[in-house]
């Protein structure tokens, strides 16, 4: 990240709204050092100063000059190398008087309001609002020090300068030093999305990889971290590398990236293939536009295989390949049968309950102990190659995790089976009249948001129907389906050449049995690779269970990421070792 890339995000701490949010709270203190208010004063320090150093690495002391001392004052301290200069930076959180009855109408000095290009408060100009300027300011160049972490890449937020940054700024030159070649594409001029495509072309006789990753990841969640941790820049502890997209994605194509560039540099800079990188900026709002860049773009992405990394290994101590992923089916029931409410005593048991119904009709569809009772929502029976891939897989819960239902799905699976191997029909979401604040009166409406994920061979196309069919047989022609989200399943063949090789390869470099998952129990964007790439696809991920990915403290462990670093170097230099033209 380049001087102009930081100021720039050093502006959208502003913009985005988190220096308001930073400054009310502390205009919000009542810190008259005139009263002297001592729990004030030091509740200004040890609640918001201490806690927001914290985050930028510092160490803090309270202290006064004598234990009867009218003044109190914080020391902090964030030591990188003695060879280096050393900064301080004053401030003071002390105010003058609030004069709560001369302020002008509608303002107030305890909190922050904004009138044009004013932000009225006490404090805001001497010297609350000065320090969070110099506190925000020294954050954000912090987080830009810590490489791909740094930059600020929530798409759901969709600052388009932060996304592209993170491609123009860091991936592009690192890419260039290896001699790839890149463009960042648009589907369309008023795409959502941003792509990267990269090529590196060594001989037209050779094997072509693609490696798909996406930079951006979720909200920050900033107030939300552990003390001392931050989302926007890496923090390590113990095995734990801390930071938003440590686990999704930054850090799993960081460690391909990585590989390649090592056997790159082994190889005197002829590796043995070619290699092509897809790089999207919108896979946490559900890749738009990542199909139509792939259909659009279809000769340039040509290739032989798919290696990517995401998602989860099956544990941290496994190794993992996956070869596609479970289907997604979202869809929408509602029972809307009146405009409004009615009293429950007068009406009860003379007007259908929408609430009721809906219940009903859910629990056609799949029964109390979660096996589904629908057929058009069921797969084919279990193929014998994938009941034995799943065979020595077994899932166990981290410590932080609930434990599995035993007795939960169809009967007759392993956990493995129902997971990887078949489908599950959940519910959503649920809602019928007001839960936290109930009145006597039966509702007008109901709602239930119900998801599949399916595997490979499921009736997708007949889905939607089977449901209608289903709930007009079933006696509940009120309820109206509506289709919101749909992915399909992928699954490459276990026999492929492809997965022997690289099954083969990794358990060569870590001398353990890996776990072959025929697909994802979750969703990537694989179907665009398999159908419409046409490509063989294999996952490698990089991540575990507990990485709490999407969550505050998203971490990924450094003992999982230097054996995927070894892993993947081990798949590249095998790649290159291919005499795949004889084949």
């Amino acid at each position: 990240m380049d001087r102009s890339a930081v100021i720039r995000n050093a502006a959208d701490y502003y913009h985005s709204g988190r220096f308001l949010a930073d400054l009310d709270r502390r205009v919000g203190f009542h810190t008259e050092s005139v009263r002297g208010k001592r729990e004030d004063l030091a509740a200004y320090l040890t609640e918001e100063i201490v806690p927001a150093l914290a985050k930028s690495g510092f160490s803090s002391e309270l202290c006064r000059t004598a234990d009867n001392g009218r003044n109190l004052f914080l020391i902090a301290e964030r030591h990188e190398d003695a060879a280096l200069p050393t900064v301080l930076m004053y401030g003071h959180g002390d105010v003058v008087a609030g004069m709560e009855d001369r302020w002008s109408e509608g303002l107030t000095p305890w909190r922050v309001t904004v009138r044009g290009d004013r932000l009225y408060g006490r404090g805001t100009a001497d010297n609350k609002g000065q320090h969070s300027i110099n506190l925000g300011a020294f954050a954000e160049v912090l987080a830009a020090r810590n490489g791909r972490v740094g930059f600020h890449t929530d798409s759901i937020r969709g600052n388009t300068g932060d996304l592209a940054a993170y491609l123009t700024d860091d991936i592009v030159p690192a890419l260039a030093e290896m001699g790839f070649s890149s463009e960042i594409v648009k589907a369309a001029e008023a795409g959502r999305n941003l792509f990267l495509i990269a090529e590196r072309h060594e001989d037209a006789a050779l094997p072509t990889v693609l490696m798909y990753g996406h930079g951006d990841v979720v909200a920050g969640m900033e107030e939300r971290w552990s003390e001392g941790l931050a989302p926007w820049r890496v923090t390590q502890r113990g095995d734990r590398l801390y930071g938003r997209g440590t686990a999704d994605n930054k850090g799993q194509h960081s460690i391909n990236l990585a590989a390649f560039a090592e056997v790159l540099a082994a190889r005197n800079g002829r590796i043995g293939f070619n290699m092509k990188v897809l790089l999207e900026m919108g896979e946490e709002i559900g890749s738009p536009e990542l199909t139509g860049v792939c259909r659009s773009q279809r000769e340039r992405l040509k290739a032989d295989v798919l290696i990517s990394s995401d998602g989860p290994r099956l544990s941290a101590q496994r190794p993992t390949l996956f070869l596609g992923a479970r289907g997604i089916f979202k869809f929408r029931l509602t029972a809307d049968l009146r405009a409004s409410e009615h009293h429950s005593g007068n009406w009860g048991g003379l007007l259908v309950n929408p609430a009721t119904l809906l219940a009903n009709a859910i629990a056609s569809m799949v029964d109390g102990n979660g096996r589904i009772l629908l057929e058009g929502l069921r797969p084919p029976a279990l193929p014998e190659a994938v009941r034995q891939a799943l065979a020595d897989i077994v899932l166990t819960p981290g410590a932080d995790d609930p434990a599995i239902d035993a007795e939960w799905g169809e009967p007759g699976l392993t956990p493995a089976e129902r997971v990887y191997g078949w489908n599950a029909l959940e519910v959503l979401a649920l809602a019928a009249g007001d839960t936290q604040h109930p009145v006597n009166a039966i509702p007008g409406k109901a709602e239930a948001v119900c998801q599949l994920r399916f595997v490979v061979g499921t009736d997708l196309q007949g889905a939607a129907e089977a449901i209608r069919a289903h709930l007009a047989a079933k006696g509940f022609p009120q309820i109206a389906l509506a289709v919101e989200w749909v992915e399909p399943a992928t699954r490459l063949d276990l026999d492929n050449r492809w997965v022997r090789w690289a099954v083969a390869s990794i358990e060569q470099t870590t001398a353990k049995k890996i776990a072959l998952l025929p697909n994802f129990g979750g969703t990537v964007p694989n179907e665009c690779f398999a159908k419409d790439l046409a490509l063989p696809t294999l996952w490698v991920p990089h991540s575990y269970p507990g990485c709490n990915q999407h969550a505050p403290n998203e971490h990924m462990l450094g003992s999982v990421a230097e054996e995927g670093i070894r892993i993947m170097a081990g798949l590249f230099w095998d790649l290159g070792e291919q005499p795949w033209n004889q084949q």
